[in-house]
């Protein structure tokens, strides 16, 4: 067998110490990286985090950095495992005979260390799906499980040595379990010593986000599955955080002057604190069903997704909550996916079918809608509001609502919601069925034409998205041309009438954009 055959055969990735020829993959290199050390503590908060692991084990061999360091994060987990455990644990299927033959005579000795998804089927044994991995992973992603509480392993590269014309990685598992953000530091405990020690933000994600060029190390990488930026994590809070009396829990929310909201869903807690961890106020109101939570010039807004609801605060300079609004249950969408603040005093909230909404938060906590869109190109069909088994479809080139009942009907009502032809901040209907035609009214009836280019045209085809006359959840398509005018259905017709201010008009007028009838 021809060297380089024998390396791209490997089931794991290698490297070889040139001192006593021995392949080391994932191995300890604590010679490489040691640094100061740091008294042992818990604390978490949104600037600072150290939680010191327990003490399971030493590393005391060339390749066991993996299930040395699993089996620390493991037991901090409360499971009654050390590093032998996770050693014994892992399938020696993957694991090479200790000696093999080199093609001119004598031996090399393996030791081969642990790949990323060996570890983490491995680590399932306890903690089942709740042991995540994800490889390119992001450095402010890896921040936030800490601040959460989540102590993470990730793999680095400390070193290399060239091997016959290839370069070879050293790899190495570690614990990375708190950060300093004042500092620009990051801490990991080491496999040798069971020690915390730390690296410079630079220094880290440069081990971290590793590169190797073409050839046959960058083979071996690739088919098992060894990649930049790996870290695995439990995706739960341990126990030994939560009783922490200096550790908040829940999700961190950064608000003004340094301080922290954080929200504990499980317990329905809200609690704020100083930079130092220190408790400033806990909410009485908190919910456990808060969807999201942004903030944005100096306010919180929370959305309950399942009551349709929103509630806003003001934040004051000493980090005290102030209650602004609440809006009425089932006055909000329950349909949205992500709420963000883009700019101060800005929320911008999306669906997971391209609808978006653009409001401003003003300071006395109500929002004041600027912009409705949908994502380009879209298919979505129209429901009535007031008939429900009802959608917006044409027939002989007129527009109506009716039931849909067949394959004809299926297409009929179903429409590619693009920007508006006269307006881009308001939409027009495409048919799917019938491409190039559009919904557009002409002598006040609904038909669909082919699109002629004309400005009237235009126009006639562009209706603004506003909240439902009828239900705020759902959507009134206003006419661009003809302000205060409206699609509405009468006798199952769809017309464009002036707004009027009965219950009849508004439940007419009103509609559901849903899933599309036929893709």
């Amino acid at each position: 067998m021809k060297l380089q055959d024998f390396f791209s055969g490997l089931s794991l990735t290698v490297v070889l110490n040139a001192s006593i020829v021995t392949i080391i993959p994932f191995a300890s290199t604590s010679f490489l990286f040691h640094d100061s050390k740091a008294e042992a503590e818990v604390t978490v908060r949104n600037d600072y985090v150290r939680i010191d692991m327990p003490q399971t084990g030493n590393q005391d061999d060339n390749w066991s950095c993996g299930p040395t360091s699993a089996a620390r994060l493991i037991n901090f987990y409360r499971h009654n495992v050390n590093r032998d455990t996770l050693v014994n644990a892992i399938n020696r299927e993957f694991m090479l005979p200790p000696k093999i033959n080199k093609p001119w005579g004598g031996h090399w000795d393996i030791r081969t260390g642990t790949t990323p998804h060996v570890l983490r089927d491995v680590m399932k044994r306890w903690e089942g799906e709740n042991v995540k991995l994800e490889r390119k992973a992001d450095f402010n992603k890896l921040l936030g499980l800490l601040r959460q509480g989540k102590p993470v392993l990730v793999l680095l590269r400390v070193g290399s040595i060239d091997v016959a014309g290839t370069t070879w990685p050293a790899m190495h598992w570690v614990v990375v379990n708190g950060f300093s953000a004042s500092d620009q530091q990051v801490y990991f405990t080491e496999t040798e010593d069971g020690e915390t020690y730390q690296y410079s933000y630079d220094d880290f994600q440069s081990k971290w986000d590793w590169r190797v060029g073409r050839g046959l190390a960058s083979e071996s990488l690739n088919k098992n599955g060894v990649e930049p930026k790996t870290m695995i994590w439990v995706d739960r809070v341990s126990p030994v955080v939560a009783q922490s009396s200096s550790t908040p829990t829940g999700i961190p929310i950064s608000v003004n002057f340094g301080n922290t909201l954080f929200y504990d869903r499980n317990n329905g807690v809200c609690a704020f604190r100083e930079s130092n961890g220190s408790v400033i106020q806990r909410l009485t109101s908190c919910r456990r069903s808060w969807h999201s939570i942004v903030y944005t010039a100096n306010m919180l807004l929370f959305y309950d997704q399942d009551a349709g609801q929103i509630e806003t605060y003001r934040v004051g300079s000493q980090g005290l909550a102030e209650r602004l609004h609440t809006y009425a249950p089932n006055s909000m969408r329950k349909t949205w996916a992500q709420i963000t603040s883009p700019s101060e005093g800005i929320i911008v909230f999306r669906d997971n079918n391209g609808q978006v909404e653009t409001y401003r938060l003003n300071n006395i906590g109500m929002l004041q809608e600027l912009e409705r869109s949908v994502a380009s190109s879209s298919l979505r069909s129209l429901q009535s509001f007031n008939f429900s088994g009802h959608f917006i479809r044409h027939a002989n080139f007129f527009g109506y609502i009716s039931v849909i009942d067949s394959n004809l009907s299926k297409n009929d009502a179903t429409w590619s919601m693009v920007s508006g032809l006269a307006n881009s901040q308001c939409s027009s209907f495409e048919s799917k069925n019938f491409p190039g035609h559009y919904l557009r009214h002409q002598g006040f009836r609904i038909k669909i034409h082919q699109n002629d280019n004309t400005d009237l045209f235009k126009a006639d085809a562009t209706f603004c998205l506003r909240n439902g006359l009828a239900d705020r959840s759902s959507f009134s398509f206003e006419s661009l041309n003809f302000p205060n005018h409206y699609i509405r259905h009468r006798s199952s017709e769809l017309w464009v009438d002036p707004q009027a201010n009965d219950d009849l008009y508004k439940n007419d007028a009103t509609f559901r954009i849903v899933n599309p009838f036929v893709q």
